[in-house]
């Protein structure tokens, strides 16, 4: 009994230990477990006296047999034991191993929880800043309230949808680091070249936003994680109502940040338009044309797609696609990733 006890012990200790340091020499430690175990066994006495007793009836020049079929079944008996630790050890694996598709799929839930939360948190907020101002107008008491730092119901809803926001652009770029996202299949083989995409454009308060409009040619920030350089970086050009929206190609992209800002032509003459800018494109686009990337869950925000192509040094052509949400509220822009490495030729 105490020898039963024991072994549990040290093959219990044994377990943790070359999990905690030696994970790959588990499957090992197993097998010198069992087969101690099976040492054990064949020495107890009822075992050991049926041996004896076949080796006293073996006559002395059959004894090399008996020792060969005794090496046999010895090997076969350990390969059988690696056999069934081995089926043992991929199927616990396989368990403890999270689907892709389940993960997908609920980070898929969270961010379309997150998305419903910002806009119902975002219908709140334009009323109760509203109201704010007028108090603002007509109280001193608000003023003073202010004065001395204490928040308004509108300060903790912005604090609410900035924390909202922050977590909806890492549930992001996780569904796009997972695999699928929007019918995509993203390539993970570390041969693929990879280029970052992202948009120096912050929020501008409501409160300060004028009346005449000054262009703002936001810069659209490219990187390259990758070891190798890539070559012939562009923003495909995007239509948006009456112009087209058109990026310079940037002739090789390697570990240094490169930047550009889309200039605005007139999609009938191909004619520039100076005192345009992308975001002026959006806008009209939202309040006056027939709104292409209106959001349908969203009245204030426009999802654009940006097809970015590149090439690597081989030559072969690939594509990611981007999204720019505009916001109109608060007049900013976020980009996300919405899908792998697509490689077109």
């Amino acid at each position: 009994m105490f020898q039963i006890v024991l072994g549990a012990l040290v093959g219990l200790v044994v377990e943790e230990t070359v999990r905690a340091y030696v994970p790959r020499y588990l499957k090992h430690a197993w097998l010198v477990i069992i087969g101690w175990a099976t040492y054990e066994a064949l020495g107890t006495v009822f075992v050991e006296g049926h041996l004896m007793t076949v080796y006293g009836k073996t006559e002395n020049r059959h004894l090399w047999i008996s020792y060969c079929i005794v090496a046999l079944c010895g090997a076969l008996l350990f390969l059988f034991y690696w056999w069934i630790l081995g089926k043992a050890f991929t199927k616990l694996n396989e368990q403890k191993r999270p689907g892709v598709t389940s993960n997908l799929s609920e980070l898929r839930k969270e961010r379309q929880e997150l998305e419903d939360e910002l806009v119902e948190l975002e219908s709140k907020l334009r009323p109760i800043a509203e109201t704010e101002r007028i108090q603002a107008k007509d109280s001193s008491t608000f003023w003073m309230s202010r004065m001395f730092g204490q928040e308004t119901e509108s300060d903790r809803l912005r604090k609410k949808i900035a924390n909202r926001k922050k977590r909806l652009q890492q549930v992001e770029t996780l569904v796009a680091s997972v695999g699928l996202s929007e019918g995509w299949q993203r390539e993970a083989r570390p041969e693929l070249p990879d280029v970052s995409l992202t948009c120096n454009w912050p929020e501008t308060p409501p409160n300060h936003i004028s009346d005449s409009w000054t262009v703002r040619n936001r810069l659209f920030i490219f990187s390259s994680p990758g070891m190798e350089p890539v070559y012939n970086v562009q923003i495909q050009p995007v239509e948006i109502g009456d112009y087209v929206a058109v990026f310079d190609e940037l002739s090789q992209l390697g570990n240094a940040t490169r930047y550009c800002y889309p200039l605005i032509q007139q999609r009938d003459d191909g004619k520039y338009e100076p005192t345009r800018d992308i975001e002026l494109c959006i806008v009209e686009d939202m309040d006056y044309g027939k709104p292409t990337y209106l959001d349908s869950q969203n009245p204030v925000q426009a999802n654009i797609p940006l097809k970015l192509r590149y090439r690597d040094k081989f030559g072969s052509t690939y594509e990611i696609t981007y999204e720019l949400r505009y916001d109109r509220y608060w007049r900013s822009g976020k980009i996300y990733r919405t899908n792998g490495i697509r490689h077109i030729t």
